[in-house]
């Protein structure tokens, strides 16, 4: 069984269900029927499956009437589908970045011109929190972002923690090794100074501050 050509035919199905537009509870066959569809061995397709099961996008109902179904989106899913799919397209660091310079530094802005009394404490929370998974973490094993998912969630955009959450799963899965380096102690300096004019409620200083650290993570990314 190839993992690859499993990966691909996960890739495949998710696409459908997408250009479908997410069709909630609809059948899309049997295992016997899909085999034959897709033109694939049982082995390949039963993993091409599970490998959409964990991602939340379908699940094999059981039993008479039963296949290969739709299940409801949830934020991970849609972020797990875009990791499958741009891994696919090939997308590279600086591609990445680009767009998570523009959504976070509008993120940055947002929460800063947001911020309330309870802000400081929220991202104190998420700077500790990388502290503790990254004591706690493996070696070459990347961790999310717990102060970028913060701010996006600080920003009050929901698109944009959804975004967000599609880039964190994207950095973790496609790049895992390159994030954790010597100049960890630099992107935590970063973090800090973010967080700091966020709750401060600067937003021209928020905004600055993270398209430097963003412009710097990708261009080290590219060079790695």
């Amino acid at each position: 069984m190839s993992p690859k050509l499993a990966q691909q035919l996960a890739e495949r199905i998710a696409d459908e269900v997408m250009a479908a537009d997410w069709p909630v509870g609809s059948l899309l066959g049997t295992e016997r029927e899909l085999c034959e569809r897709y033109g694939v061995s049982r082995n390949v397709l039963r993993e091409a499956i599970r490998i959409l099961e964990f991602q939340e996008v379908v699940f094999m109902r059981e039993g008479a009437g039963g296949g290969l179904t739709v299940t409801a989106p949830t934020s991970a899913s849609v972020a797990e589908c875009a990791v499958v799919y741009l891994e696919g397209k090939g997308l590279t660091p600086g591609e990445l970045f680009e767009a998570r310079v523009i959504i976070e530094s509008l993120a940055a802005r947002l929460a800063a011109e947001n911020a309330t009394e309870a802000t400081a404490g929220r991202l104190r929370t998420a700077l500790e929190l990388e502290e503790t998974l990254e004591h706690r973490r493996e070696p070459g094993v990347a961790v999310p972002d717990s102060l970028h998912m913060t701010i996006a969630d600080l920003s009050g955009n929901p698109l944009i923690r959804l975004l967000e959450e599609v880039f964190q799963h994207i950095t973790v899965h496609l790049f895992p090794r390159a994030l954790f380096n010597e100049r960890r102690n630099v992107i935590r300096t970063s973090h800090k100074k973010i967080a700091g004019a966020i709750q401060n409620g600067d937003a021209d200083l928020a905004e600055r501050y993270m398209v430097a650290h963003l412009t710097a993570a990708g261009a080290e990314l590219d060079d790695a």
